[in-house]
């Protein structure tokens, strides 16, 4: 369900700089007066942004001076209090021409969506890693960055302790630094992250290494004054009025099917060692593993994947027990080598054989992030500041009231449910002539934890 507070208005004012497109460095095509809507967007598991622009052509932009795929565009974003306050400077590559939509009547005018993706992936994709590599897996991505991409800073946050030496196998850098990514874990099985974001600090651009036990650490930057979605606010000024939700809805994916098939509620995971033939098992039950871990951060509640469905009488999450499972249990299995290195670890390699279970449990976080999500739509004066990172990978407060009032009191409540600290996985930027808002698509790993006392 949809909830929408139709009486905010944008607070925040911003300034186009600059919107060009350009087939040649010594050519630009100024699109600033044509240009809509531009949404930009920010993803937690992807080392790029990707965007969409809409344009009204009226001289035959398109066809008449040649422009399309693979075209630059570049954009230039700041806030009108503030011109040298530049918050957005980014480069994209036009992907594809996603529509093309005649005005009326009028068969010269037509309003073009381009979809655009940051030129680092353009780059990436003319370029080849086949090498090898050694030391911790931020340290891995930074010197493939290095060494490949141009303008990257990789600020590197993450706690992964495993020492590997890899064999980057004829892979683009971008494909070569989440192949890293998606096998590193911590050494309690927490996923890491490599992620690109808009604001800008300085002249590089940045690739922010982190695994989600270090997010989850960090603290609410929004403690002190929480987004909202309480009726008081649509009438106050300042900070309280520019945190109130626009529009809000809570998604939930009740398909367990994919989790079953890939062992993430109850299955026994093996790795087979080729190089002697030893055979690595371990149970992994989603219902104790995961919640160990969220008991051990504090974070006690209900979990969002349930764990009380079963088969033939038998919980999901105990399939993974020969003993308990007469039906027969799933089994997920790696193949790869140990001790191909002396002394150091090849990239699926363990140190013991509990360590095996991390992939199951990297794989189950990654799916609590997308399984139970809010998506709330902000102003998005908050995110504007060059030197702060306010959107993926941050954790942010968020206060919903019920639909009850406390019968002694009178007064409304909380609801728990909703309230509490979640972690940004997703964000949309959306530039209209109205104003810049944000759609923040955030997570809460458990339900019920806040208190309101």
């Amino acid at each position: 369900m949809s909830n929408k507070n139709q009486e905010l208005e944008t607070i925040f004012k911003f300034d186009v700089l600059e919107i060009t497109a350009s087939w040649d460095p010594e050519v630009k095509i100024d699109m600033k007066t044509v240009v809509s809507d531009l949404d930009i967007f920010e993803h937690l598991d992807k080392p790029w942004m990707t965007g969409l622009l809409a344009f009204e052509d009226t001289s035959d932009m398109m066809s008449g001076i040649g422009l399309g795929a693979n075209d630059r565009v570049e954009v230039k974003i700041s806030r009108t209090e503030d011109p040298i306050g530049v918050f957005c400077h980014k480069f994209f590559r036009i992907d594809k021409i996603v529509e093309k939509i005649n005005q009326g009547l009028n068969e010269n005018t037509q309003v073009i969506l381009l979809h655009l993706i940051e030129e680092i992936w353009y780059e990436s994709n003319a370029l080849n890693v086949n090498q090898s590599f050694e030391g911790k897996p931020g340290q891995i991505i930074k010197s493939i960055s290095d060494s490949f991409l141009t303008d990257r800073f990789v600020v590197d946050y993450n706690t992964a302790v495993q020492d590997m030496k890899v064999i980057v196998p004829n892979m683009t850098p971008l494909d070569a630094i989440s192949w890293i990514k998606n096998r590193a874990t911590t050494e309690k099985g927490y996923p890491l992250f490599v992620y690109s974001a808009m604001p800008k600090a300085g002249p590089n651009d940045f690739f922010w290494v982190m695994d989600l036990e270090f997010m989850l650490g960090l603290e609410p930057w929004t403690e002190d004054a929480p987004f909202n979605n309480f009726a008081s606010s649509q009438t106050s000024r300042g900070r309280s009025q520019r945190r109130t939700i626009k529009a809000y809805e809570h998604k939930s994916s009740e398909d367990l099917t994919p989790l079953m098939k890939q062992g993430l509620i109850g299955a026994t995971h093996q790795f087979i060692d080729v190089t002697d033939m030893k055979v690595e098992r371990v149970p992994y039950n989603h219902e104790k593993d995961i919640n160990d871990i969220l008991t051990e951060r504090g974070m006690k509640g209900r979990p969002v994947l349930p764990s009380y469905y079963s088969v033939h009488d038998q919980k999901l999450t105990e399939m993974a027990s020969e003993k308990r499972s007469p039906v027969g249990n799933r089994v997920i299995t790696t193949i790869g080598g140990i001790e191909a290195y002396e002394g150091i670890q090849t990239i699926d390699e363990r140190d013991k054989v509990s360590s095996y279970k991390h992939k199951p449990l990297s794989a189950a976080f990654k799916t609590l992030l997308s399984y139970d999500t809010l998506v709330a739509v902000v102003d998005g004066y908050d995110f504007t500041v060059p030197q702060h990172l306010n959107t993926i990978g941050r954790v942010m407060s968020f206060l919903f009231m019920s639909t009850k009032t406390d019968p002694e009191t009178l007064r409304e409540q909380f609801d728990k449910q909703k309230t509490g600290n979640y972690l940004i996985y997703a964000a949309k930027h959306s530039f209209k002539s109205e104003g810049y808002d944000v759609t923040l698509t955030a997570v809460k790993l458990t339900h019920g934890e806040y208190n309101d006392s």
